[in-house]
């Protein structure tokens, strides 16, 4: 009863999509155009209104680089207007301010299966209202961060392999790495040179002092992280598995790392001789990504910050996350 239930959920999203997209005015405003407005409210990760921030806006037209550009600056309320014609393929926004971090975002009003209405003209809601964050810089250091999205490659397989987050590789004899701050089982059902059909991704906290928590993050802040690591609380996550399933046609099935999150890991612990913790490594685990190869080989990939020194709980690097696909916004 539930599948059915979903199949018709699903059937009657798809119907809906496609009545959208069979109306004259949504098919004129996709090649022509329609007016949007956004009332754009920034604030800080208080609540508190941001004023005097630099909005700079790119309203697309059928993905070229014809558009509408528009700068300006929040009111005291922290509010930018946002008003201009656009064929809905791309908003494009950066915003910044001294003493924060620049936040970035992407809307669109004609994503496959969720496009919006035009009415009169314009794209609805019109005057609809988003809010944004910009996160001040508190106390940037120089900490390890990495976020180049560089793949370590291992013939490791279907054994346990330590990964050391300092030297951003596997401990050695397969990579250059000291230190197992976690272990990883890339389980793979497959022959050398041959096809398989799946394959899982185990990460594991072996000592019994480390492991992490889960804490949201900013995402579309260049700084998406926490600012610190809590001392205090538990780091009672040990485990966590992802897979890739590839069906008979070749299509491929994931459950990735939640991009929405961020993993507080506490790791290198050392204690006295009643047990007790003395010392340990903080690290903001922000993504994980792997792959495997018919050759046998699998590889890995972090983005990490990650505290060299001992105890200490600041994780704000002095370097900032690299905003991938973002558009060449004119000179402020």
């Amino acid at each position: 009863m539930k599948r059915i239930v979903i199949v018709l959920g699903n059937l009657l999203t798809s119907c809906l999509a496609f009545a959208v997209l069979d109306d004259p005015a949504y098919r004129y405003a996709r090649l022509h155009g329609a007016d949007t407005k956004i009332r754009l409210h920034i604030n800080d990760e208080h609540g508190i209104a941001v004023s005097n921030a630099q909005v700079c806006a790119f309203l697309g037209m059928n993905f070229r680089e014809k558009g509408c550009w528009l700068k300006g600056f929040t009111n005291a309320l922290g509010v930018f207007i946002i008003e201009g014609k656009t064929c809905g393929d791309e908003i494009e926004l950066e915003l910044s301010k001294d003493g924060y971090y620049d936040s970035h975002k992407k809307l669109s009003y004609a994503t496959m299966g969720a496009e919006h209405e035009v009415k009169d003209g314009k794209w609805q809601p019109y005057g609809e209202e988003l809010h944004i964050t910009l996160r001040k810089k508190e106390s940037p250091a120089a900490l390890v961060f990495e976020d180049f999205w560089v793949f370590k490659p291992t013939k490791a397989i279907n054994q346990w392999v330590g990964f050391d987050i300092y030297k951003n590789d596997f401990v050695k004899p397969n990579g250059n790495g000291e230190v197992a701050d976690f272990e990883v089982f890339f389980d793979w059902d497959g022959n050398v040179l041959s096809n398989y059909t799946g394959m899982s991704v185990e990460l594991r906290f072996a000592d019994e002092h480390s492991g992490y928590y889960v804490v949201p993050t900013c995402r579309e802040s260049s700084f998406c992280g926490p600012y610190r690591a809590d001392a205090g609380r538990e780091y009672d996550q040990k485990r966590a598995v992802f897979f890739e399933k590839v069906d008979e046609r070749g299509g491929r099935t994931r459950k990735n790392f939640n991009d929405d999150e961020c993993w507080v890991a506490r790791t290198r612990c050392k204690v006295d001789e009643k047990g007790k913790l003395i010392s340990c490594h903080y690290a903001a685990i922000q993504s994980v990504a792997y792959s495997c190869r018919k050759n046998g080989e699998a590889s890995f990939c972090l983005s990490y910050v990650f505290n060299p020194t001992p105890n200490d709980t600041n994780l704000e690097p002095l370097r900032e996350r690299r905003k991938r696909g973002k558009r060449n916004m004119p000179q402020r």
